[in-house]
């Protein structure tokens, strides 16, 4: 049904404004004839010697309204409506004009008219905020004109200013009045007229659902026709097979049940909606015979108890009353107990109780089914019997379904002219009461009383018994959580390189899939998402068949879950969804799906899936393992590249170094014995021995530095398990780097006292590269007080950075340096990776003091706050022994501004712990 289309909003909106102008103009003119004549009792009393004057204002007045009233009831007054309504409202205004000229002008009271009419016209008509501004406007130069014509003397300024006030303030209050009025006027019209459209709409809206909903009708009609025709050609020799052939083989037995169950489970849906449909159109036909429900009920009960004892749960049946007689199609009833009973072993979990209790209320007959089950909340439960409706409708869902049962279930009791009601409680349970009216006292003629619906028919029916298998097909999927998988801990099936996991909570389709696989391949399944990841995550598949749609837990969430695990991300995954649409597929291959199937798929399909993308997993793994070889392989490359570098290092200073002591020692030693000689000979010069004891320091630190080179350069085997103290190791690295230590503070209070086992000039190393970075950190810095500290505690091998059963003793080197960023902490310890502009380091620095600590059991660690500190500790084995008192020593040493020409006793300052 096709309807007018409405005018655009303006266009109705205009027309509207109009026919409303019209209609008010003539209420308004109507009410200012009547007014103007009623100021005549004004004029009585107020200006009685003006009376006849004033009543010939005011007749000429009502005759001009009379004539604007006689033409807004012509079709003229539509095209000139607005000149007509300013015209009326002035009227009456120029008539006050008039009387208060002729009375005095600006002493006269009958200003307080003209606010009326002001008033009026903002408020009664329905006028845009221009046109009463202008009308304002003229009412108030009307009054000005008659003070003025009538002359404003110095008397009367008072009253004219009093007046004048009123008049404009009223004016403006009305202004602005009529500006909101005519605003909320316009949304009123829009809402109106957008409710009007609406209503329009829903009516055709209505009148094509109703067209669609019976052509809803005759499609489900005629499609389950339709369908039923190729399933019966299905099943009949399906059926045969079964039954005929003793030379099946098991596998070829399981597949023609896993054919057999569906059909019947898909005829079964066909048949509940084509009754739907039926009793919708109210052309179900009831076949009703006597029947007994204490019979009836009792009898379902028995023909579910083998579900309920798989779910351990305790299912009884009571009556209160001997007989329970009814007039009812006793199929419909079976299928509506059936339906009810098994919807209630569905949702009870075990050790569950389910009764149920057949009673008399009235003339009615009740079964009551009640459950400890899991309950529907308040808000569901008003929803419980609409069709297609389902309270749990996510892909997570547990309990499989369309959504028609029960609605079926209440159709067809209303169709016996009986109801169905549900009462339940969240984590409590429910109840479903049917009731039915009694049969009469004496039987229908023809009816037979029907004991229980097991009751054999006369002469074999093979189409009724396929369609009664269809309705039983339900109990196969009624308890999905006793189907399980095979879990983890259980044996695969099959046998072969691969290993697949089959996740789906249809049992067939599980075997359907194993049984594809599984001759070329080991095989796990289970039955939901939480199960495929535990499986997943103990047996470790190759490739995972995963459907979309799953309990507890669906197949794009048990797909992201494995993609975020590090150690499962390389498992391959194939979605299977029922789902056509472009979106379905989109989700699945965000959530890392690396293939998926839309069901119906081939058995050949499948196969090669499987089979390229383990082929595909395979070469990746293969790959996968080459490149950590090859990572191996270029970190130790790196190594070996590193102690190559020391080793020449320390070659070309071994060479320096014994080329400096074969030509300073004998320097040395004649300078020594020459400034022994002059000591001696002149003791009485007490300026004289001081300088020559600088000049004998510098020189014997000479010496020390030559030999600490030379011992640093050849370190010999035995150094590495002796046993030093860390400050005399320290002091080696100090003389060393002296010249990179100018104005720095070294504070080694806390290294004083502690010894350890190992190579101290391999120690000596470690400490000058560490002293190197941070004066290089510390002179970036430009800190004023640019401090190095250097400390050691003793740890037990609990607390230790070494996996070492000794104690170790832990050194910390710490700056009030620049820092190192966290991103450059990471790779501190590569080779050749430095922070250093070009040309100022090489980066082995770190890199080889790793190597030492690593090759003396400890570890090297970096910490930093950027521009603030930065501290390296490292951990070597503990000498374990206490040191004489006497021989533990805080030395601070500051370098000087300048080492030439300085005594030597300048260079080490010591203090006493």
């Amino acid at each position: 049904m096709q309807t007018n289309p409405q005018p655009p909003l303006k266009d109705a909106y205009a027309r509207a404004d109009r026919e409303l102008r019209v209609r008010l103009s003539r209420i308004g003119c109507a009410l200012a004839m009547a007014l103007m004549l009623a100021g005549v009792s004004l004029d009585y009393f107020v200006y009685p010697t003006e009376l006849r004057v004033f009543f010939e204002i005011r007749l000429l007045c009502v005759g001009a309204l009379a004539i604007i009233l006689t033409l807004l009831a012509t079709p003229f007054s539509h095209r000139y409506i607005r000149v007509l309504g300013i015209s009326w409202a002035l009227l009456p205004a120029l008539a006050i004009g008039w009387m208060v000229w002729l009375v005095g002008g600006a002493s006269s009271p009958y200003y307080a008219g003209l606010n009326l009419v002001m008033i009026a016209v903002s408020l009664f008509m329905p006028w845009t905020f221009v046109e009463v501004a202008l009308t304002c406007a003229l009412t108030i130069g009307i009054y000005l004109v008659a003070c003025f014509a009538r002359g404003v003397g110095p008397h009367d300024i008072d009253i004219f200013f009093n007046n004048a006030y009123f008049l404009i303030l009223t004016a403006v209050i009305c202004v602005i009045t009529s500006y909101f009025i005519a605003r909320r006027r316009v949304e009123d019209f829009r809402l109106r007229y957008e409710l009007d459209a609406r209503n329009l709409l829903l009516a055709d809206s209505n009148n094509r659902l109703a067209q669609l909903d019976r052509l809803k009708s005759d499609f489900f009609a005629n499609i389950s026709h339709e369908l039923r025709t190729p399933l019966t050609l299905i099943l009949a020799p399906v059926e045969h097979l079964l039954n005929s052939s003793d030379v099946l083989r098991d596998d070829q037995r399981a597949t023609l049940d896993v054919v057999r169950n569906q059909a019947l489970r898909l005829l079964r849906l066909i048949n509940d909606l084509l009754e739907l449909v039926r009793l919708e159109e109210g052309a179900a036909r009831l076949d009703r015979t006597r029947t007994d429900l204490c019979l009836l009920a009792p009898a379902m009960v028995d023909a579910v108890r083998h579900l309920a004892n798989l779910k351990r749960l305790t299912l009884t049946a009571s009556s209160e009353v001997a007989e329970l007689p009814v007039d009812a199609d006793a199929g419909r009833l079976e299928k509506v107990f059936l339906n009810l009973l098994t919807n209630a072993i569905k949702f009870t979990n075990s050790g569950g109780v389910i009764s149920v209790r057949c009673r008399r209320d009235g003339p009615n007959a009740v079964v009551e089914i009640s459950d400890t089950g899991i309950g529907i909340s308040a808000e569901n439960l008003p929803k419980l019997f609409e069709r297609f409706r389902q309270v749990d409708a996510s892909s997570t869902r547990q309990y499989r379904g369309v959504g028609i049962g029960l609605a079926l279930a209440r159709d067809l009791i209303k169709a016996h002219g009986g109801t169905l009601t549900a009462t339940s409680e969240l984590g409590r349970g429910s109840i479903f009461r049917a009731e039915l009216p009694l049969a009469a006292d004496e039987a229908a003629p023809g009816a037979t009383a029907i004991a229980a619906p097991s009751q054999a028919p006369a002469a074999p029916d093979a189409l009724g018994d396929m369609h009664r298998a269809a309705d039983r097909a339900q109990w196969d999927g009624v308890i999905p959580e006793c189907a399980t998988g095979n879990g983890a801990h259980a044996a695969p099936s099959g046998a072969g390189k691969f290993s697949v996991l089959v996740v789906d909570d249809e049992p067939d389709m599980r075997r359907f899939l194993v049984s594809l696989v599984a001759p070329e391949y080991r095989v796990w399944q289970a039955a939901d998402g939480v199960e495929a990841v535990e499986v997943a995550r103990l047996r470790r598949p190759d490739l995972i068949l995963l459907d979309l749609m799953l309990p507890r837990m669906d197949g794009l969430a048990v797909c992201e879950t494995l993609k975020n695990d590090a150690e499962l991300k390389g498992i391959k995954i194939v979605l299977l969804t029922a789902r056509m649409d472009e979106r379905s597929k989109i989700s699945a291959l965000e959530s890392g799906a690396d293939d998926f199937l839309t069901k119906p798929f081939s058995t050949t399909e499948v196969q090669t899936r499987v089979a390229n993308l383990l082929k595909s997993a395979d070469l990746e793994n293969s790959l996968r393992d080459q490149n950590a070889a090859l990572e191996l392989a270029l970190t130790r490359l790196k190594e070996t590249e590193v102690q190559l570098v020391q080793s020449e290092k320390m070659s070309a200073l071994g060479k320096l170094a014994a080329g400096l002591m074969h030509e300073v020692n004998n320097p040395l030693n004649f300078t020594l014995t020459a400034l022994q000689f002059a000591q001696q000979s002149s003791e009485g010069d007490a300026a004289m021995q001081e300088t020559l004891t600088d000049i004998k320091d510098g020189m014997t630190r000479i010496r020390h530095i030559v030999s600490d080179l030379r011992t640093f350069a050849y370190a010999s085997e035995a150094d590495l398990r002796e046993r030093f103290l860390l400050t005399d190791a320290l002091t080696v690295a100090l003389r060393l780097v002296s010249h990179e230590l100018k104005d720095i503070t070294i504070d080694s209070a806390g290294l004083a006292g502690h010894a350890v086992l190992g190579s101290k000039n391999q120690v000596s190393h470690v400490f000058m590269n560490m002293v190197v970075n941070s004066a290089y950190a510390l002179r970036a810095a430009h800190r004023p007080d640019p401090t190095i500290k250097i400390s050691a505690e003793t740890t037990s091998a609990e607390t230790s950075t070494a996996d070492m059963d000794d104690e170790r003793t832990v050194v910390k080197v710490w700056d009030n340096g620049a820092g190192i960023p966290p991103e450059a902490i990471k790779k501190a310890m590569d080779p050749f990776f430095t922070t250093k502009a070009v040309g100022e380091g090489t980066g082995l620095g770190l890199s080889i003091c790793h190597t030492i600590i690593k090759n003396h059991g400890g570890s090297v660690q970096l910490r930093s706050q950027g521009g603030q500190w930065t501290e390296a500790r490292f951990d070597l084995p503990s000498a374990n022994s206490t040191l004489d008192n006497n021989n533990k020593e805080n030395r601070e040493w500051t370098p000087p501004t300048t080492t030439a020409n300085m005594p030597s006793s300048m260079l080490m300052t010591k203090s006493s712990r």
